[in-house]
């Protein structure tokens, strides 16, 4: 069975923390995700590229709010890693920071092990399909590490990757559904809607600074590391 991953970031100025996200769903999942989704859009006038989840007025609540009711109804689960850039920087050095592609490159490569690790279905069988919304922080260092997984058999073979690359909102509907879980992760996940409605359907992991440095030590341990950060349920 072939998994599609999608992933979205988002960054709240005031706190300093980021958030990536990772979507994940069949493609038949999918396939009706484009179309029931496609269908709502079309319905209040929105064009694909002018959804964003961070826009305000009471149809882009409205909008939000369906969103999450179709993720829901169609079981596609995500996973959300946060972290302050701060944290991030003082417990990295200048050549680790460079080996993960920043502060969201790190989150993004997180957030894949984070999706195996909290969906039990997706962590004993299947393929894996990783896209990235084009502009993204830290996508250079994201899109050339899966080109080495994809040019190496033993690698391809150990992340269980068969294809991936760098997808348009305007084009690639399913960026939105990672659009919204980032923005609402990173923005106000306590209080909001959105997210409600997911349930368990959205894991997140929050980072700290001291985890960040125990897991780029030795990262050869980052599968029973993220275990145990997943298994407090932080939300």
């Amino acid at each position: 069975m072939l998994r599609e991953i999608y992933f979205d970031e988002s960054y709240h100025e005031k706190t300093g923390r980021i958030g990536v996200s990772a979507t994940m769903a069949t493609t038949g999942q999918w396939e009706h995700f484009v179309r029931d989704w496609g269908g709502v859009l079309a319905a209040k006038s929105v064009a694909p590229g002018e959804f964003h989840a961070q826009s305000g007025g009471k149809v882009q609540r409205e909008l939000n709010l369906s969103l999450a009711g179709l993720l829901s109804n169609l079981g596609i689960c995500s996973t959300c890693v946060t972290l302050r850039t701060n944290d991030f920087e003082a417990n990295t050095t200048l050549e680790q920071r460079g080996n993960y592609g920043g502060v969201f490159g790190f989150a993004r490569y997180v957030a894949i092990l984070s999706l195996s690790l909290g969906f039990e279905d997706a962590g004993r069988s299947g393929e894996f399909a990783y896209y990235a919304d084009q502009g993204g922080r830290g996508l250079d260092w994201f899109m050339q590490t899966l080109r080495t997984i994809a040019a190496n058999d033993s690698l391809r073979r150990q992340y269980r990757l068969t294809k991936h690359g760098v997808v348009d909102r305007r084009v690639h509907l399913p960026v939105h559904a990672a659009d919204l879980v980032a923005h609402e992760v990173i923005t106000h996940r306590h209080t909001s809607e959105p997210l409600n409605v997911l349930g368990r359907q959205v894991l997140v992991d929050d980072w700290n600074g001291d985890e960040v440095r125990e897991v780029l030590n030795d990262f050869s341990q980052s599968r029973e590391r993220l275990k145990k950060i997943r298994d407090k349920n932080r939300r």
